[in-house]
């Protein structure tokens, strides 16, 4: 389902290292120009500390919606 929602270009992050594989479906992110990011660090106390600073609005970010 995960994929049904990205539009054309979408990026998709995988954070933190869970198992040692992933399975994605190839075809979507040649036809539709998917890129997959993937990150190595984190652990619970870290997603916690990212929170907090969220909530202390001390974390910007910028959503831009491609039709």
């Amino acid at each position: 389902m995960g994929f049904s929602l990205f539009s054309t270009g979408a990026h998709y992050a995988s954070v933190g290292l869970v198992g040692d594989k992933i399975s994605l479906p190839l075809f979507p992110f040649i036809h539709r120009e998917y890129t997959y990011h993937g990150s190595f660090w984190g652990n619970y106390n870290d997603l916690t500390e990212v929170i907090s600073l969220s909530k202390q609005g001390k974390i910007r970010h910028t959503v831009k919606t491609i039709r």
